[in-house]
């Protein structure tokens, strides 16, 4: 905080020299890299005790809901009853950063949905909202620690993202710009061994 500090008075002093400027922010973000990582590592240190189990993918994102801040009267739609899959407390803390997120960006967020799919290879979650959404321009670049939109950085979908891997899922981002955000996470079915959709698989 201090280096991040000190870096922002800096910048104050010298906003008429682009050159200095474009190294200061290399600095600033070297130092956002950092702490992210290191907020992840904590995070992951404190829950890897943890037994994976069966977890219901709805009551997790409810717990989510119920611990985010700031939800007010934003029309929550939870459709996935009955979706189970392997993972720990991580997955609350998933939902957490994306619910995060839409309150962070999306600017004019009225609803938020959460669905899902499946075929015989995987399922697929659907996390939306029907805010600003997301440039074309941008979509390759919001998961990087350093990612800002000139709003702040948007540090919980690069954990996220971090966390997914941890699961061996995939995520993307298949939104509308102007519409709102449609993060997909992808969740390769593996029989016996690391997720279950319902009580016969």
């Amino acid at each position: 905080m201090t280096m991040k500090t000190g870096v922002y008075l800096i910048k104050k002093r010298v906003n008429n020299n682009p050159e200095v400027k474009k190294y200061l922010d290399e600095i600033d973000c070297a130092v956002t890299s950092t702490y992210s990582l290191l907020q992840f590592s904590q995070l992951y240190n404190e829950i890897s005790a943890e037994e994976p189990i069966i977890i219901g993918v709805a009551e997790a994102f409810n717990k989510a809901v119920t611990v985010t801040s700031k939800i007010g009267n934003i029309e929550i739609i939870n459709e996935c009853t009955d979706m189970q899959v392997t993972a720990d407390s991580l997955l609350i803390q998933l939902f957490h950063d994306l619910l995060d997120n839409s309150l962070k960006h999306g600017e004019k967020v009225t609803q938020i949905r959460l669905c899902a799919t499946k075929n015989e290879k995987e399922i697929k979650l659907y996390y939306e909202d029907n805010g600003i959404g997301i440039s074309n321009i941008n979509k390759q670049k919001i998961f990087n620690t350093c990612f800002t939109t000139g709003n702040g950085s948007s540090h919980g979908l690069y954990l996220i993202k971090k966390i997914v891997d941890v699961y061996g899922w995939t995520i993307t981002e298949q939104g509308t710009e102007g519409k709102g955000v449609k993060f997909v996470i992808s969740i390769p079915i593996i029989r016996k061994m690391n997720l279950v959709l319902d009580n016969t698989v």
